[in-house]
């Protein structure tokens, strides 16, 4: 089976980016430059737990990954680290392609939360690899929380999402229409209700969609009402 991986690239300065999030949310401020040599930083920390987990060990490596998700901090950490941790996750992924779905639906979460530190090229790596990856699963459950991420990383990234990965968003939910799972199908409509307008989409996006809608309960309809009113 052929995998994608992830292309880690240099950074392009040593400057230091900052990236200032709404008001509600906590300033991420990544640097590009070493640390002291003394001085680890907490992704690089969460990074060596997910390195020392037994290989086959999935109830360590959900424990490890439920430990990392709620002390997860994002300050201050190196681009390095970042791409470093990602590339991490992805293998974890698929190595427990055919083991607990319960741990790649966290990965999965994990992955979105990375994108809180809103650097362009790590966000569209991240919907890149994301979708790269559930193209071959075969897990409702894991799918259905795969357009959930998507959903989050493109709509807390918008704002400077290029129009080729808000399509690549769209185009995947899309696929998902014709799933036997409502929950994929609900989290489908999501996607496309927030970023179907978005990709100049054609009619036949909208035909899908309302077939679904209107072939389901009440609740699709209401995702299907609110791509119309968002496409104005």
């Amino acid at each position: 089976m052929t995998s994608t991986s992830l292309v880690l690239k240099r950074p392009h300065s040593v400057i230091e980016v900052v990236e200032s999030a709404t008001s509600t949310h906590k300033k991420i401020r990544i640097q590009t430059t070493a640390k002291s040599s003394s001085v680890v930083g907490k992704l690089q920390q969460s990074v060596a737990l997910l390195e020392n987990v037994a290989q086959q060990n999935s109830k360590e490596l959900l424990e490890v990954l439920v430990k990392i998700a709620d002390e997860l901090v994002l300050d201050d950490c190196q681009l390095p680290d970042l791409y470093k941790a990602i590339k991490k996750l992805l293998e974890l992924f698929r190595q427990e392609r055919d083991g607990d779905t319960t741990i790649r639906v966290k990965i999965l979460r994990l992955l979105a939360d990375l994108a809180e530190v809103r650097i362009a090229e790590v966000v569209n790596a991240l919907i890149d690899e994301i979708i790269a990856v559930l193209k071959h699963e075969k897990s409702q459950k894991v799918i259905a929380q795969g357009l959930s991420s998507l959903h989050k990383i493109g709509a807390r990234n918008l704002n400077q999402l290029p129009s080729m990965h808000v399509t690549k968003i769209a185009h995947f939910a899309q696929q998902q229409l014709i799933s036997e799972s409502h929950h994929t199908q609900k989290n489908a409509l999501l996607v496309l209700s927030a970023f179907v307008a978005l990709t100049d989409a054609k009619k036949g996006v909208i035909d899908t969609v309302w077939h679904y809608a209107d072939s389901q309960d009440s609740g699709y309809e209401v995702y299907f009402l609110g791509i119309v009113d968002y496409m104005g």
